[in-house]
């Protein structure tokens, strides 16, 4: 229940505060490349994006925010020299992962119990 509200929060904090939202969202982008750099720097042979609310993303702001965030990371971290592999969790996103797949330029993306395996396999980035 609580956790819905939360959901619920975000969405009409969003819908009503696009630029406020979008701004906290550039700022959450640039402290994640922050972090997964200092990982980097202190010998992390790989490293993981896990977006825990994918899942809740309306899918008319999929590439708003769980698509452009995570290849702004991605396109950072390798303009810094980052040059291990990186993960993408997009966490229970259904169908969407197949986009994510292609468009984050993420290495390798990580799928949870909701994804059918056969049919990923087929349709996600061979890459």
């Amino acid at each position: 229940m609580i956790e819905n509200l939360s959901y619920y929060n975000i969405r009409l904090f969003l819908w009503n505060n696009k630029k406020v939202f979008n701004n906290l969202i550039n700022k959450l982008t640039n402290e994640c490349v922050n972090l997964l750099e200092f990982q980097f720097k202190a010998g992390a042979s790989v490293l993981m994006i896990f977006d825990t609310w994918s899942s809740m993303i309306p899918d008319v702001y999929w590439e708003d925010y769980a698509i452009k965030p995570i290849k702004k990371i991605v396109d950072k971290l390798r303009r810094k020299g980052v040059v291990c592999p990186i993960i993408g969790f997009p966490f229970k996103c259904g169908e969407n992962i197949i986009k994510y797949s292609y468009e984050t330029g993420v290495d390798i993306v990580s799928i949870d119990w909701k994804a059918d395996l056969e049919w990923t396999l087929k349709n996600i980035n061979k890459k």
